[in-house]
């Protein structure tokens, strides 16, 4: 099968680039899943990549474990302003399946809940039916291959903070999805693949397009920790807490059938 070239899209610049980035490098070594956004828990795909807003909490949560929440709240709010490039692993294989579950039903207590012919019937130990059975959809991404996550460094003292919360991530998107930071370095151009998510507007004059879109969200620029800690009862408002930018990743399907599709990244000297 013939491979598809990718083609440069020149765009604007909107705002002044970073000057530096801090690109840290991660290997995967556990299967990663991370659902878009907007998708309920029943639709399970899952996404190539954390999202920006993914890689930003990681970093606050892993500062605020370290260094307390004081800590922690200082660096969200410099995050806030942070762009974040995403260079996607090498090679990358969803597997998709369908998983049985128990969903609570509406309305009062059921003394004996109405089941169809042939089938057990769901219940708590106190007799009664809450539950009813049904069927997930969810996807797992086997990565091979480094993910690059680099921060932009408009201010140098960005650096030591951007640094220590670095090297205590471990995971990314659901716990369990185990990153291992490899290296770190500062940089000064990103590579072309990059794919770029800026909350000040700044975008890279080219682009590879590759064959999947990508919704990417990042916070807001009114986003608090409060709103989008998962221990305070709040709920992040998007358009507020959270933005969402659409990016085309630079990879290309290799493989597909019906239980999987695999993916590979785009080479860099493919223009």
């Amino acid at each position: 099968m013939a491979k598809k070239r990718a083609t440069p899209v020149p765009r604007t610049a909107a705002a002044t680039p970073p000057s530096r980035w801090l690109a840290l490098s991660y290997a995967p070594v556990a299967p990663f899943s991370l659902r878009p956004s907007a998708s309920t828990s029943a639709g399970g795909k899952t996404l190539l990549l954390p999202t920006p807003y993914a890689v930003k909490l990681a970093l606050v949560d892993a500062t605020i474990r370290s260094e307390g929440i004081a800590a922690g709240e200082t660096l969200f709010e410099d995050l806030k302003r942070t762009a974040v490039g995403l260079l996607p692993a090498e090679h990358a294989c969803v597997t998709n399946t369908f998983a049985r579950s128990l969903k609570k039903t509406r309305g009062a207590k059921q003394g004996a809940q109405e089941v169809d012919d042939g089938e057990e019937e769901d219940g708590s130990e106190e007799g009664g039916w809450p539950f009813s059975r049904t069927l997930l959809y969810r996807e797992i991404c086997v990565l091979s291959g480094p993910l690059t996550v680099a921060l932009g460094l408009r201010e140098d003292r960005l650096r030591e903070p951007f640094e220590r919360a670095a090297r205590g991530v471990n995971y990314f998107g659901k716990r369990g999805g185990f990153f291992q930071l490899l290296r770190m370095d500062v940089i000064d151009w990103l590579d072309a693949r990059t794919v770029v998510v800026d909350p000040l507007g700044w975008e890279p004059k080219v682009t590879f397009v590759g064959e999947v879109a990508c919704v990417l969200d990042d916070l807001g620029s009114a986003a608090t920790l409060d709103a989008v800690s998962p221990f305070s009862g709040a709920s992040a408002a998007w358009g507020r807490d959270r933005v969402a930018q659409t990016r085309l990743l630079p990879v290309r399907r290799v493989a597909t059938g019906s239980h999987f599709t695999a993916y590979e990244r785009l080479p860099a000297d493919q223009n």
